[in-house]
């Protein structure tokens, strides 16, 4: 019983509240209500405009950096060419004037015997390899071990 009681005087007290209000009561309540509605209006006009303003400077500064960068890099590139040109230019030119008196001679020691350069880098190459192999059976070897006692 008191449940309903108080759902009852619950429901009055709510509606005797929401008939006290009364926006329509005169005109200059009108007024005020239209010029809020028209203030947040042009508020959020103005919002709107300045995110659409900042959206297209953002994409005009991302194009014009795009074309500034390709710019830079057709510049770079076509400067690469030119010195490449140049280069072989000045190569070839020395090339048909006999390098200019240049003559290569030896410098290197005369070989004696090539077969013992030979066996010398094998026995290093073999040296290395058995290394290696040591090692790597040497760490599977302690990876077995380690798992084992865990």
């Amino acid at each position: 019983m008191k449940r309903k009681i108080f759902i009852l005087v619950s429901i009055l007290f709510a509606v005797i509240c929401i008939n006290s209000f009364c926006f329509a009561a005169n005109n200059n309540t009108n007024n005020t209500m239209e010029n809020t509605g028209n203030n947040v209006k042009n508020a959020a006009e103005d919002v709107g405009n300045n995110i659409k303003n900042g959206a297209q400077n953002l994409g005009n500064d991302v194009k014009n950096g795009a074309q500034n960068l390709g710019n830079d890099v057709r510049n770079g590139i076509q400067n690469a060419e030119n010195a490449v040109k140049d280069t072989a230019r000045d190569i070839t030119d020395d090339n048909n004037n006999n390098n200019n008196g240049y003559t290569a001679t030896r410098t290197s020691t005369p070989e004696t015997n090539n077969n013992t350069n030979t066996v010398w880098t094998w026995v290093i190459l073999a040296a290395i390899a058995v290394v290696i192999i040591g090692l790597i059976w040497y760490y599977a070897a302690q990876n077995t071990h380690n798992r084992n006692n865990d």
